[in-house]
């Protein structure tokens, strides 16, 4: 237990938290304590309480954290008054924890963070979008709407980069995913908005998408967009979204020349999944066996 105490004092360092030398016997065996609790999987209001009114920080973010881990709904209203902490690192711990919780009153806390007009610093707002996500339901997919569409932080000057965070953790909304907002995002300005808004379309396996998907494999920019776009393009999703299997076949060929090497081998995992469709290919696969990059190598061996 000891070795695990002084592997959390450490770990809190890094937070601006005082030196492992100023941690006092208390505050030590306040560590040991929610570890034991942690371990055990032990929800302890009386100590997390206490722990989460301490006078050190690192402290309150700790037991933030521990809370998240044991995953008890109790613990909800206790990291919902934490997101208000005059620490942004306890805060940030908070908002993780409640993305751990994942439950209805999770979002809730969350959306009440939010909307009261205290201020909220950009890493926290930027896990209270992930979280949110984690949660899921009606409460998280409302919070990452309104980032997109700008109803929530939209005077914020990183509302674009809270925006292009939205879009990149969509996905975990799964049917409440804000597809209708996403979509024009692939033809963002923004790297940070395409990848994330091509990646959650990708994942969700909007049909909706296709012919976004097919035009951002010729994204010159972000080679990052081609490779998600072209990971998309599966036979089934073709089907899906009643694409010719021979275009697309055709647009993943040319997508395996790519100067990117994940593009390529994006390109090669989808082009195997058209199975006997695609097997006029293989000729035009065959350069690939010799290509620089050995996982390159290796994909087309496997296609």
């Amino acid at each position: 237990m000891t070795r695990r105490v002084l592997l959390a004092l450490v770990v809190t360092l890094g937070s601006g938290a005082p030196a492992l030398a100023a941690q006092d016997a208390g505050t030590v065996e306040t560590f040991a304590r929610l570890l034991a609790a942690e371990d055990a999987r032990r929800y302890d209001e009386v100590l997390y309480v206490a722990a989460l009114a301490d006078g050190d920080s690192s402290v309150r973010a700790f037991a933030a954290t521990s809370l998240g881990r044991i995953g008890d709904t109790r613990a909800i209203p206790h990291l919902a008054r934490a997101l208000s902490d005059p620490d942004s690192t306890v805060q940030l711990a908070a908002v993780f924890a409640l993305g751990l919780v994942r439950d209805t009153p999770a979002a809730i806390a969350m959306q009440n963070r939010v909307r009261d007009g205290e201020p909220v610093a950009g890493p926290v707002a930027l896990e209270l979008i992930t979280a949110a996500a984690r949660v899921g339901g009606p409460g998280g997919a409302s919070i990452l709407r309104g980032v997109l569409e700008g109803s929530l932080w939209r005077d914020r000057p990183d509302a674009d980069v809270l925006a292009g965070r939205a879009a990149l953790e969509s996905w975990r909304l799964g049917p409440l995913a804000p597809t209708d907002a996403l979509l024009p995002m692939v033809g963002s300005a923004r790297e940070d908005a395409r990848i994330g808004a091509v990646f959650s379309l990708g994942r969700l396996k909007s049909t909706a998408a296709a012919s976004r998907f097919i035009g951002a494999l010729g994204d010159r920019a972000t080679a990052q967009v081609r490779a998600y776009a072209a990971r998309a393009l599966t036979r089934s999703y073709a089907d899906s979204a009643r694409l010719a299997p021979k275009v697309v076949m055709d647009l993943l060929i040319r997508a395996t020349r790519d100067e990117d090497a994940g593009v390529r081998i994006s390109a090669l995992r989808s082009l195997g999944s058209f199975g006997e469709l695609a097997q006029g290919a293989d000729g035009k696969l065959v350069p690939l066996l010799s290509d620089p990059v050995p996982s390159v190598q290796v994909q087309a061996v496997e296609t």
